[in-house]
């Protein structure tokens, strides 16, 4: 598949980090059934400028959300159900 090599070259090591399910967007968008939104090269190229994007300059804000949705989620929070104060 050319979506994981092209994102492990913007994220090195990182790409560990990174659920398969991030992924199936770029698939699902970019199948070629439609010129307006390419093929799988477009969908390689688009990732790599959004994953370049969360290790850069928008690395802050994805470091905080996903921490937010963490505890949003823990266990500790009333029986496993969302908790909206850590994300706000």
């Amino acid at each position: 598949m050319l979506l994981i090599p092209k994102a492990s070259s913007a994220v090195g090591d990182n790409i560990d980090e990174i659920p398969d399910i991030f992924f199936l967007r770029y698939c699902l968008a970019y199948d070629g059934s439609s010129k307006k939104k390419g093929d799988i090269n477009d969908a390689a190229n688009a990732l790599l400028e959004n994953l370049q994007w969360r290790y850069t300059e928008g690395r802050e804000i994805c470091e905080r959300a996903s921490e937010a949705v963490k505890q949003a989620t823990s266990n500790e929070n009333n029986n496993k159900r969302w908790i909206n104060a850590p994300v706000r």
